[in-house]
């Protein structure tokens, strides 16, 4: 199991990404507040929900492979 500080360090690091990609993009750094409500989009989400899924299954193929 991950630790509780490795995993703040993990969405701390995936939100400044976040924030990279979007000022490197449009020009400016979007807010917590910005970040929160796109990360709720039914989008956003259906694309973590793939992502975390197809992880998985790769993992599950390696081991039984």
């Amino acid at each position: 199991m991950v630790s509780n500080s490795s995993e703040k360090d993990c969405i701390d690091n995936a939100i400044f990404k976040i924030k990279d990609f979007v000022k490197q993009v449009a020009g400016f750094v979007p807010t917590e507040t910005e970040i929160a409500d796109a990360l709720q989009r039914y989008f956003v989400l259906k694309e973590i929900n793939d992502h975390i899924v197809m992880v998985r299954s790769h993992q599950e193929t390696d081991v039984d492979g």
